[in-house]
């Protein structure tokens, strides 16, 4: 009686979960999950086996790091190395940077983590876009916590988990370790 996990890409992303792709900077972790979310966008898996899309969705990149040339820039390179026509992905992938709108879902005041309207923002715009998957990168800056505080960041990921179950989504965020 119990209900299976709603699998996004088996054994990776499922519906209603945070996952954390973390590792040393340079090793292509955002390379990695903006090819897996046009896997999505096509319900095709481009990154090989273990992790195979299971459905198509929706997907939102937001990245808090780089300009959206180079954002495109990279979809352009994965359209290109995977024989993509770029209108295939429309209207199911989404692209934003930072630069032009941080993303802040979390703050500290007075020791204590509290989130930020774009939290609850962040929710309104999965839900009316119907995303199935978001991935924010990098994690670090999308909260103004002391990431030694181990209950102020447990709240930032509790607050990605709310979201993930109230919006029937999957989160991956990604986390450079010397960040």
């Amino acid at each position: 009686e119990i209900p299976r996990r709603d699998w996004v890409v088996m054994r990776r992303l499922a519906r209603k979960f945070v996952t954390i792709l973390f590792g040393a900077g340079g090793l292509n972790k955002s390379s990695f999950t903006m090819q897996e979310a046009v896997g999505v966008a096509l319900g095709r898996c481009l990154n090989g086996e273990p992790f195979s899309v299971k459905q198509s969705g929706r997907v939102w990149i937001y990245n808090n790091e780089d300009p959206i040339d180079e954002l495109r820039r990279r979809l352009a390179a994965i359209c290109i190395n995977w024989n993509i026509a770029p209108d295939e992905l429309q209207p199911r992938l989404f692209l934003d940077s930072g630069l032009d709108r941080r993303l802040i879902v979390m703050k500290q005041e007075h020791r204590v983590a509290v989130a930020t309207p774009d939290a609850d923002a962040l929710a309104a715009e999965i839900q009316r876009n119907g995303i199935d998957l978001l991935i924010v990168d990098p994690f670090i800056r999308v909260h103004q916590v002391d990431e030694n505080d181990n209950p102020a960041i447990d709240a930032v990921i509790e607050q990605f988990s709310r979201i993930a179950s109230r919006c029937n989504c999957c989160i991956s965020l990604v986390h450079h370790g010397r960040k």
